[in-house]
């Protein structure tokens, strides 16, 4: 997922720059020339920030779910025909 998202990212500034795919010019130049943060770093930061405030939180539901574990297992079986 992380290679299909930077690839994306890439492939974007790439369109916004102008530059094709055939000019050979680096990822890493195309950064440079963008100055575009890295969008992972983006995804990271953010699920921390949740992090974070899930853990300050009291008696919520989303404190709830974090913590949540099922009862009982299922049994494993083969799917139902249709």
């Amino acid at each position: 997922m992380v290679q299909k998202l930077n690839a994306a990212q890439i492939a974007m500034e790439r369109k916004m720059l102008g530059v094709k795919w055939q000019d050979h010019i680096t990822n890493k130049y195309i950064k440079d020339k963008s100055k575009l943060p890295d969008l992972m770093e983006i995804i990271l930061r953010s699920k921390w920030k949740w992090t974070g405030h899930v853990a300050r939180m009291q008696d919520s539901w989303a404190v709830d779910l974090t913590v949540w574990k099922p009862r009982s297992k299922r049994k494993p079986r083969r799917p139902k025909r249709r």
